[in-house]
């Protein structure tokens, strides 16, 4: 059973963050950091059948550039993450000073958790 007292104390850090008590940024954040994560679990579900080596880049007219581990899908997913997290904090910290910017960086980072599932996407589409 679900004590009331453990709901409370589990949204309490949550009230100090300013920029998700407005409904755009908090639902830009919401589907944008969903898209990271479901970009996570594709890479979960498909890293078991890439073949080693996978290709991380390739060129329409010079073929294959770089090939890696599987282990370097993740890093991609960590990476676009980190730049997801370091917007999402930029914008709460810009929020009160220039909010312009601080919606600049939301969507941002939605443009961002798109761009990161269509690389992953093609990643696994190419192996």
């Amino acid at each position: 059973m679900i004590n009331p007292l453990m709901i409370e104390t589990l949204k309490k850090p949550f009230r100090q963050i300013w920029i998700l008590k407005h409904p755009f940024p908090r639902q830009t954040l919401f589907w944008s950091f969903l898209l990271v994560i479901a970009a996570l679990v594709l890479i979960i579900v498909t890293i078991g059948s890439l073949s080693f080596p996978v290709v991380l880049r390739f060129n329409e007219r010079q073929g294959i550039l770089m090939f890696g581990e599987q282990a370097q899908v993740l890093g991609v997913w960590l990476s676009f993450l980190a730049l997801w997290a370091i917007n999402a904090f930029l914008a709460e910290f810009l929020y009160f000073r220039e909010r312009m910017l601080a919606y600049t960086l939301v969507v941002l980072n939605a443009f961002l958790s798109l761009f990161l599932l269509a690389a992953i996407v093609t990643i696994v589409l190419v192996n």
